[in-house]
């Protein structure tokens, strides 16, 4: 039996049906989707079943009825659910003691480099790493495109949808991306 937390989330999100769930344990990508089936029968209290839940290749998992959005997320032993009446991403990063400069080369958009060569030289770049990475993955979670698809002409400092830098534990970014224009208030 899966345990889930509720997370607070800001009344924005919150007032507007967007819930948040964590759980903690070793290996979370192990039970990821019964903890998701649990999220889902929490928030609306109905069963799902595992055929509920679509998976595609190259397409961010749905649900077949089309009722609900999610967005998953683990790092280290936590895991994570946004569940939401429209489209959400979710990321969630445990810093790691160092980064690959050549992954921020990669995946940034330049302004975002030029941020983390400046937070560089006052020795604040690992935080600021995983900040960026943790946003520019939650909107890659939103539009579907996932990590394969991140843009690199996207910046996170101008984004097109709005992002939720959340409060979570020290050593850890948590990101949440979503359009509330499309949400009933």
């Amino acid at each position: 039996m899966i345990t889930l937390q509720t997370l607070s989330l800001p009344e924005e999100l919150s007032s507007r049906g967007f819930l948040l769930y964590m759980s903690e344990g070793k290996r979370p990508e192990t039970w990821s989707h019964e903890a998701l089936l649990t999220a889902l029968r929490q928030y609306t209290g109905r069963t799902y079943a595992p055929e509920d839940i679509v998976r595609c290749p190259n397409e961010k998992p749905y649900l077949k009825d089309g009722s609900l959005q999610f967005s998953v997320t683990h790092s280290g032993e936590i895991w994570m659910a946004c569940l939401a009446p429209v489209a959400v991403g979710l990321d969630l990063q445990m810093h790691k003691e160092k980064y690959s400069p050549g992954v921020a080369k990669r995946y940034f958009h330049p302004t975002e480099l030029a941020l983390l060569e400046n937070a560089k030289a006052e020795g604040k770049d690992l935080p600021l790493f995983f900040a960026i990475w943790c946003a520019r993955e939650s909107y890659a979670k939103f539009t579907g495109d996932g990590v394969a698809g991140m843009d690199k002409s996207y910046s996170t400092t101008a984004s097109p949808v709005p992002l939720y830098t959340l409060p979570f534990r020290a050593g850890y970014s948590l990101t949440l991306c979503t359009d509330l224009s499309h949400t009933i208030k």
